[in-house]
């Protein structure tokens, strides 16, 4: 045989195989919005989980235990890649919620004692603690987002910033991860250092506090809403304003302008802390130690949870 045809043939039937051995893993790897078919070997790999789970020999703590430790690391590598589709949360919450409340088939409305939004709450806010996959994607992409702007000279990060990122990242992940901005800066401060990513109106970095909170009136009147510190101290503050400016404006104007001139920009690039972010927690419901802060049993304690909530 000839020794390129063989050669081809190989080639063909080892591509072959690995395509078949990588699709169930690599499968949800696209540059387009993937959608739930994508998703579909993560969902059979968590059904084949439930379906190893004897749901009625099973106390109801022992079912939250494994939907909290088990299920949820299937999606934790997935969540902090991309953004699921709703369609998928809504698949797997599907699943969850038959095996807590021990259905065979789909679990309806009629057949949970208690609304799925009240059981993923948090125990302080009288919930079972089971966690919410919708929030916790969000915490995790909200992870990448940190990433991003607190680890400026890692290699990944150094590689998203490139001008070359931006015909790899796909346009719909970034439009994601922008959403995300606004939460992000709302738990973080901005270090300012080449003013290139940090936002002149929007961030922290200058002033403390919120330039555009601080001067409203000064933002409206913004060109760019979105405008780095870079940007707007090359052109100037007031050439970065669309005329007319009221005398309301002019009187805050040499006040911002003051501001402005303190700013030295430096060679290191920007960065945000989240560091100092203080928790945000809600006291605890007060029937929250009658039912947990006991030595009862699981199932007990999941009887009171149902007390509480008017289900026996």
């Amino acid at each position: 045989m000839c020794p390129l045809r063989s050669w081809r043939r190989s080639k063909r039937h080892l591509g072959a195989a690995l395509r078949a051995s990588l699709k169930p893993t690599l499968g949800c790897l696209s540059c387009e919005k993937l959608t739930l078919h994508h998703f579909a070997p993560l969902i059979a790999k968590v059904d084949r989980y439930l379906s190893g789970w004897c749901a009625l020999l099973l106390s109801a703590g022992g079912q939250i235990v494994l939907l909290n430790a088990v299920l949820d690391t299937l999606l934790t590598f997935a969540m902090g890649a991309l953004e699921l589709p709703p369609a998928l949360l809504r698949a797997i919450d599907a699943l969850r919620r038959a095996f807590l409340w021990n259905v065979v088939d789909r679990a309806s409305g009629a057949k949970c004692l208690v609304a799925w939004d009240a059981v993923c709450r948090p125990k302080r806010e009288v919930g079972l603690g089971i966690k919410c996959l919708a929030t916790k994607n969000e915490c995790l992409q909200l992870k990448l987002v940190h990433r991003l702007h607190s680890t400026v000279d890692a290699p990944w990060p150094c590689w998203a910033w490139s001008p070359a990122a931006g015909h790899a990242v796909p346009e719909h992940h970034r439009k994601h991860l922008t959403a995300l901005m606004p939460l992000y800066r709302g738990i973080s401060t901005a270090k300012v250092g080449d003013g290139h990513r940090t936002l002149f109106w929007l961030d922290t970095g200058i002033s403390g506090e919120t330039i555009g909170n601080r001067w409203l009136v000064l933002m409206s009147h913004a060109l760019r809403g979105d405008a780095t510190v870079h940007s707007v101290l090359t052109v100037g503050v007031r050439q970065s304003l669309v005329p007319p400016l009221t005398d309301a404006d002019e009187r805050q104007l040499p006040a911002l302008l003051a501001l402005v001139d303190g700013v030295v920009l430096a060679d290191a690039a920007d960065w945000l802390d989240a560091s100092a972010m203080s928790s945000c927690a809600r006291g605890a419901a007060p029937c929250h130690d009658f039912v947990w802060k006991n030595s009862a049993p699981s199932k007990v304690q999941f009887f009171a949870w149902l007390l509480t909530k008017a289900r026996i």
